[in-house]
């Protein structure tokens, strides 16, 4: 808790009256190299969810090789979006790569991927913690079945010193299917 004063003049003379108590929230902050493989089903501190969970159990992920708990969403036309974001991590170099593993694959037995263009995901970056995002990519569904791995470069996006933040948000267009998000890691190359 803290009480602040304010300087109403440039000779340092003049004050207002303390103010207060004001309280500062201080965000959850880890220091590169990082990477998140989800231990368990609670969501990691300093991530942000809407609409998603972590899971272990659902079969159109796991069929194929997945161990252990992802980022999880059933897509479709009820349920037509939702997203993640990171942890703050920093003070970064600007040499990292930040990539991470995705699955997409229909609902239902036998979890074949999705038509190609049946949604998306898009994957952003804030160097403000949290307050704006650039858009890196968006990822269509393109019909590949099994785990994919994404990777990025981002230089282009955040410069030596930064804090940087990542969101993803899944969009549905047609069809029931699920996505999982699994492997984060942000570190240099």
């Amino acid at each position: 808790t803290y009480y602040v004063w304010v300087r109403s003049n440039c000779d340092g003379t003049d004050f207002s009256v303390w103010a207060g108590p004001v309280e500062v929230t201080t965000p959850m902050v880890v220091t590169p190299p990082w990477s998140e493989g989800f231990a368990s089903s609670a969501t990691p501190a300093g991530w942000t969810t809407s609409s998603m969970s972590l899971n272990n159990s659902n079969s159109a992920i796991i069929n194929g090789g997945a161990s252990g708990y992802f980022m999880y969403k059933n897509l479709y036309s009820s349920a037509t979006t939702g997203n993640f974001s990171t942890v703050l991590v920093g003070p970064i170099s600007g040499t990292e790569d930040f990539s991470f593993d995705y699955k997409i694959a229909n609902y239902s037995s036998p979890y074949a991927p999705p038509v190609s263009g049946s949604g998306n995901f898009v994957v952003e970056i804030s160097t403000d913690f949290g307050n704006t995002w650039s858009e890196i990519e968006t990822v269509s569904n393109n019909g590949v079945a099994g785990w994919q791995n994404k990777s990025y470069p981002i230089s282009t996006y955040a410069i030596a010193g930064d804090y940087v933040k990542f969101r993803i948000t899944a969009n549905w267009i047609s069809g029931d299917y699920c996505i999982g998000f699994d492997n984060f890691n942000l570190a240099s190359c």
